[in-house]
């Protein structure tokens, strides 16, 4: 029993032994691996020093081989013929001189990274004895020109032949039936491939930076194809894809910028992100009936499409999903779309005129920015809510119904519209957000309603047709160069609850013209001022409620108006007052005063008469 026992074990030290043993037969090493499922041993073509780590992975070896490399289909080891059915993983990996290789029909598997890098070697045939190529097989193989892959061959790995940037064509055998991820990717010679019937995925960016790939025809037995298939196929103007599909992944003709037309099979249900991005000769699209959303970036870029379909059960446009469309200008909004993102239609130049369907809640930021030929939008959701400069440049908009149930004007909303000549903000509005009708040159008045209680920084900065500004009670704030720059402005009322006034807020200034004539501000105290919130004003009145002329004198209202009149709601009483900051008071007999008095006062050195 105990010899037993131990020839068992000398049996199974000596089978590890040979299998682990790399050797020599005329110029090219093996290693031994036992046949499952059978008796004897077969051999693997291997690097000149192969060796595992502790997990028993078989990593890079060392090879020096070069020239033309002949693999035999048995070698004779040790007196013992052995037949050689595998090239084993990173076997030619690097052997940049080598120049040709022979597969034998022995051979049934190539496998991973066993011909990587193999820069010089020009052309290849793999046998129909392989059944599998593993993942870079071949990758860089930046010789390689022509490969012919056998009636045999099952499986063909990721990124298998990526790289290969001399390949020019490739005939998939009818006996694949799935092409693997990033098998072609970087192929920027490839000008042509035959996908046979049969074949029902292909795998993402398998075709990926083909750059010189004009035309495919995919098989109607097709039904997946990964995301970025087709991405950056610059020369790609022609493709037909099989009805069998019912999605359009992610980035599949992104940057294909020679597309000009396609037809989507009506069995799609949806295109994702990217999917058409950079298309830029794509000039028209019709989208299928059963899509329901347009996912973020999906046409953006398409600067010459005109014209496209949405089906009326669009609820979503994503954001930026026609970002750059220049040339859009027809451009019907389904009526169920319910929400458009950020940037959606930025920078469609061609679009003219825009109706919001009355489900759309919300509009997303710069959703329409630079738009400059849209010269009018109508919302028809009074409950929309509109995001940051959503019309920024919307050059040539003339008019804009802001929806009722709108709380607040966001920031930048019409950011440069120079050409709006009217608006309603609504009464439910309360506040106006930063630089939100900043260059509105166009708008020579604005009505605020009573509920708003706080105007952003240059919210109406250059809007130079503005005469007349009446701040309603309620504001408490005016922002930094809230209006700035407004050079027609001649006349402001702050209501009675303004208590700040931000820096350079109606510091304005028009060609050597001192344009602003009054300023009437109904509050009590004299409300905080920023830095240069007026600019220096010869002959302007400041109009204050009465007994309130030293609280504005004390607060530096001297510094920017000749003349400071108290006023009631009947007449004016007041008198010229210099500009003097926290002026001493005096009678005219010398004595310091603590505050005004009825009568002659003298204030910085100028003779003041309040009655």
């Amino acid at each position: 029993m105990k010899k037993k026992l131990l020839c068992i074990l000398v049996s199974l030290a000596l089978s590890l032994t040979v299998s682990a043993e790399v050797f020599e037969v005329d110029g090219i090493y093996y290693y031994l691996e036992k046949n499952w499922g059978m008796s004897g041993y077969s051999a693997f073509v291997t690097c000149k020093k192969k060796y595992e780590n502790t997990e028993g992975i078989t990593t890079k070896g060392e090879s020096d081989y070069t020239g033309d490399i002949i693999i035999p289909s048995e070698i004779v080891y040790k007196g013992t013929t052995y037949p050689v059915v595998r090239i084993d993983g990173f076997a030619f990996d690097g052997c940049a001189d080598v120049t040709s290789i022979n597969i034998p029909n022995s051979v049934t598997s190539i496998s991973i990274k066993a011909f990587r890098n193999c820069k010089s070697l020009t052309s290849l045939v793999i046998p129909s004895s392989v059944s599998y190529v593993d993942e870079r097989a071949f990758d860089g193989c930046s010789s390689l020109t022509t490969v012919t892959l056998s009636d045999g061959l099952t499986w063909i790995g990721d990124y298998a032949f990526t790289g290969c940037t001399s390949l020019t064509s490739v005939a998939i055998p009818n006996s694949v039936t799935k092409i693997a991820n990033c098998v072609f990717q970087l192929c920027t010679n490839l000008i042509s491939v035959t996908i046979p019937e049969g074949v029902t995925s292909i795998g993402y960016r398998v075709f990926e930076y083909c750059s010189k790939l004009s035309s495919i025809d995919i098989p109607n037995s097709v039904t997946s194809i990964g995301s970025g298939a087709f991405s950056y196929c610059s020369s790609l103007s022609s493709v037909n894809l099989p009805d069998g599909i019912t999605s359009i992944p992610s980035g599949l003709f992104l940057g294909c910028k020679s597309l000009s037309s396609l037809t989507i099979p009506d069995g799609v249900t949806s295109i994702d992100f990217n999917a058409f991005n950079g298309c830029s000769s794509l000039t028209s699209l019709t989208i299928p009936k059963k899509v329901t959303q347009i996912s973020e970036s999906t046409f953006a870029g398409c600067k010459e499409l005109t014209s496209i379909e949405l089906p009326q059960y669009i609820t979503s446009i994503g954001n930026r999903a026609f970002f750059e469309c220049h040339k859009l200008n027809t451009l019907s909004l389904p009526s169920y779309l319910t929400s458009i993102g950020d940037y959606a239609f930025y920078s469609c130049y061609g679009l003219t005129s825009l109706v919001i369907p009355g489900r759309v809640t919300s509009i997303g930021d710069y959703a329409f920015g630079w738009c400059s030929r849209l010269t009018s939008i109508d919302i028809l959701n009074e409950a929309c809510s509109i995001g940051n400069y959503a019309f920024q440049y919307c050059s040539n908009i003339t008019t804009v119904n802001i929806p009722n149930n709108v709380s607040s004007i966001s920031e930048g909303l019409f950011y440069c519209c120079g050409n709006l000549t009217s608006i309603t903000i609504p009464d439910g509005v309360t506040s106006i957000g930063n630089s939100a009708f900043y260059s509105c040159r166009g708008l020579t008045s604005i009505t605020i309603p009573n509920r708003i209680t706080s105007i952003g920084n240059s919210a109406f900065e250059s809007c130079r047709g503005l005469s007349t500004v009446v701040i309603p009670n309620n504001v408490v704030s005016l922002g930094d160069q809230a209006f700035y720059d407004c050079d027609h402005l001649s006349h402001v009322v702050l209501g009675k609850k303004v208590s700040t006034i931000g820096e350079r807020c109606f510091n304005t200034y028009s060609n050597g013209n001192y344009v602003l004539k009054t300023v009437t501000s109904l509050n009590t105290t004299a409300p905080y001022l920023g830095n240069d919130a007026f600019h220096i004003i010869p002959n302007a009145t400041l109009q204050v409620p009465q007994n309130c002329a030293i609280s504005y004198i004390n607060s530096g209202y001297v510094n920017y108006f000749d003349n400071i009149v108290e006023i009631d709601p009947s007449a004016i009483k007041g008198v010229t007052m210099d500009k003097k900051r926290n002026a001493s008071i005096y009678d005219l007999n010398g004595f310091r005063l603590n505050e005004v008095h009825k009568g002659i006062n003298v204030i910085g050195g100028k003779k003041v008469v309040i009655r």
